[in-house]
């Protein structure tokens, strides 16, 4: 394997569990499925070197317990059916996806499906109380959450059966997903970034499986399209500790440039802050 990875010991023999990059339809409380994909457990080197100062030191981490994550981002149609069926209501009032027919960038969107877009417009606390109504619901012993941090970058590198990719899936991140440069009217926008640019160009969010180009395990648009929201509190680096009420965010969005991408960034928000480029991947926790 890559340098970056190092396959988890395990008994394979006796294991009859699920295998990495199995991709499975749950069906979550409210009769709303989605496609997860199994992440088996695993040791990766987080960060980077060569990035921002808060990506160091690159440090080993062990994946001791297998996770589900979801295959995409979870979408306007599920997070509204989700909401419904569980009764949620939101201290801030009912989250409206921006990019959609009742949401401020309506006309940007005008004439187009948006049902299968990623949710966003959309805080770390809207996520964690969807996910806290979920396990109230829940009749198992399976626990849905946010995803940790280390299991949202273990994921994007692909688990165990990583190639050390740039960005989520590959080293083009035009080939991938959806960021400042492609997500517009006009694809490869020429120049750096630029507030009018971005909406002369109607930039935008798009389907979570219009590209459906899946990394090693499976797994789709983790580079790109909207930010997605880990259940960690915010660090300075990774020998610090958190000192903010901060919550990480990973992944990058079509509103930036591919540099924000990379499976390695890091960023975060205000748990309260709604924002048309912050959505989530929900995750779900397996006894082993």
């Amino acid at each position: 394997p890559p340098k970056n990875i190092v396959p988890a010991s395990r008994e394979d023999k006796e294991y009859t569990g699920p295998k990495d990059g199995e991709c499975k339809t749950f069906t979550l409380p409210g009769d709303v499925t989605m496609e997860m994909v199994y992440v088996g457990p695993g040791e990766f080197m987080m960060g980077s070197e060569g990035g921002e100062d808060d990506e160091k030191p690159i440090h080993s981490v062990r994946i001791s317990q297998g996770y589900w994550i979801g295959k995409y981002p979870v979408t306007q149609k599920q997070w509204k059916a989700l909401v419904e069926a569980n009764d949620i209501t939101f201290d801030n009032g009912q989250p409206v996806a921006y990019f959609s027919s009742q949401g401020g960038g309506s006309e940007t969107v005008a004439g187009i499906d948006t049902s299968n877009f990623p949710m966003e417009d959309i805080s770390w606390d809207d996520c964690n109380k969807l996910v806290a109504a979920l396990n109230r619901k829940e009749k198992t012993s399976i626990r849905w959450m946010i995803p940790t941090e280390a299991q949202w970058e273990f994921a994007a590198r692909g688990g165990s059966k990583s190639k050390g990719y740039k960005y989520s899936g590959g080293d083009n991140m035009s080939a991938l997903g959806w960021y400042y440069e492609n997500s517009g009217e006009d694809r490869l926008i020429d120049g750096q970034w630029s507030i009018d640019k971005l909406k002369s160009n109607k930039c935008r969010p798009h389907r979570v499986d219009e590209k459906d180009v899946g990394n090693e395990l499976g797994i789709v648009g983790m580079s790109g399209n909207v930010w997605e929201g880990c259940s960690d509190y915010w660090t300075d680096n990774y020998n610090a500790s958190p000192n903010t009420s901060r919550r990480v965010l990973r992944g990058g969005s079509w509103y930036g440039n591919a540099q924000y991408c990379r499976v390695s960034l890091r960023s975060s928000s205000s748990p309260s802050h709604r924002s048309y480029s912050y959505g989530f991947r929900v995750a779900l926790s397996v006894n082993r």
